[in-house]
C-alpha cells in the first residue's frame, strides 16, 4: 500500500502507452494523476486503476494541445497539493502524407501538442521536482527522434526535438536529484486498426509490434536504471544504430520509399503515439482534428 504523499504525472493517460504507464507506476506502488481529455475514458482508467491497485489515483480532463493547457495543469496541482516527483509527458500525435497535404490548424495543433506542451509543463513543474529528494522525468520520443522522415516530417521533427530537449536537459541537470530519460519505441499496438494494418503488413511486422505495457515497464525500468534514452524492442534498437551507420542519403531514399505511399492517398487522420498512420484515404483537405479524435490522441 502507497503511504506516500507523492505522485507521478501522466499525460495521454486514458489509454494506450499512457495508460500502461499508469498502471506500471502504480504496480510499483506509486500514486499517480491522469491527464488526458475529460470523458468516459479518463474517467474509466482513473477507476481502473483505483480499483485494482493500493494507490492514490486523481484525474484532470484537459486539451493537452490547446494553449494554456501545461499552465492550467500546473496551477491545478498546486490547488490541490498534488506533489509531483516524476513527471511523464506521453501524449503526442502523428500522421503520415505530404507536408502540403495538411492544413497549417494541423501542425499548430501537433506542435502545440508534442513539443510546446511538453516543454511548458517540464519547465513549470522544473522547481517541485528539484525540492524532491529524487525525482524523474520520462519523455515519449520515438524511433522516428533517430531520422529525418520524408512525408512524415513534422511528426519525427517534433520526436527529433524531443529527444535532443531531452537529453541536453538531462547534462545540464547532471548531478542533482533528477534523473530524465527519453523512451524511443517503435510501432506499438494501441488500436485494433493498428494491429490490422500490422497483420496486413506481414508476419515481420506483426511479430516486431510492442505491446504497451512493454513499452511502460523498459520505460520504467531505464529511468531506475539512471539510463539517457531506452529503445525498447528490437526495432527501436536496430533504427538507432542504423541512423549512425547508414549514409545520409540512402537513408532518405530508404525512408521515402517507405512512407511515400501515403502522398498518393488524401491526408489520413493523426493517430496515437506509437501507431503508423493508415494509407486508405480517410481525410479530406484541409484536415480538422474532431473532439472524437483528439481523445484517441490524448
Amino acid at each position: 500500500m502507497s503511504r506516500s504523499k507523492k505522485y507521478a504525472l501522466i499525460t495521454g493517460a486514458s489509454a494506450g502507452i499512457g495508460k500502461a504507464l499508469a498502471v506500471a507506476c502504480a504496480q510499483q506502488g506509486r500514486n499517480v494523476i491522469l491527464v488526458a481529455l475529460p470523458g468516459a475514458l479518463l474517467e474509466e482508467a482513473a477507476r481502473e486503476i483505483q480499483t485494482q491497485y493500493s494507490v492514490k489515483v486523481q484525474y484532470y480532463g484537459i486539451d493537452l494541445s490547446s494553449q494554456g493547457a501545461a499552465l492550467e495543469i500546473y496551477q491545478w496541482c498546486k490547488q490541490e497539493r498534488l506533489s509531483v516527483d516524476l513527471l511523464i509527458n506521453n501524449a503526442g500525435m502523428g500522421a503520415a502524407g505530404a507536408f502540403d497535404e495538411f492544413d497549417y490548424r494541423f501542425y499548430e495543433t501537433m506542435l502545440q501538442l508534442n513539443v510546446m506542451t511538453l516543454v511548458l509543463l517540464t519547465r513549470l513543474f522544473l522547481d517541485d521536482l528539484k525540492a524532491q529528494p529524487k525525482a524523474g522525468i520520462i519523455n515519449l520520443g520515438s524511433a522516428a527522434s533517430f531520422f529525418d522522415v520524408p512525408y512524415k516530417l513534422v511528426y519525427s521533427s517534433s520526436k527529433s526535438f524531443i529527444y535532443s530537449f531531452s537529453r541536453a536537459l538531462r547534462q545540464e541537470l547532471r548531478g542533482s536529484n533528477i534523473q530524465v530519460t527519453v523512451v524511443c519505441p517503435g510501432g506499438v499496438n494501441t488500436s485494433p486498426e493498428v494491429m490490422q494494418r500490422t497483420k496486413e503488413a506481414g508476419k515481420f511486422a506483426e511479430a516486431m509490434l510492442l505491446e504497451p505495457s512493454f513499452v511502460a515497464e523498459k520505460a520504467l525500468s531505464a529511468l531506475a536504471k539512471g539510463r539517457a534514452v531506452s529503445t525498447p524492442g528490437f526495432i527501436g534498437t536496430v533504427y538507432r544504430w542504423a541512423s549512425w551507420i547508414v549514409p545520409y542519403n540512402l537513408q532518405m531514399r530508404w525512408l521515402s520509399a517507405i512512407f511515400s505511399k501515403s502522398k498518393k492517398n488524401t491526408p489520413v487522420k493523426a493517430v496515437p503515439e506509437g501507431l503508423q498512420a493508415p494509407n486508405a484515404a480517410l481525410m479530406p483537405q484541409p484536415v480538422e482534428i474532431t473532439n472524437s479524435q483528439k481523445q484517441a490522441l490524448n
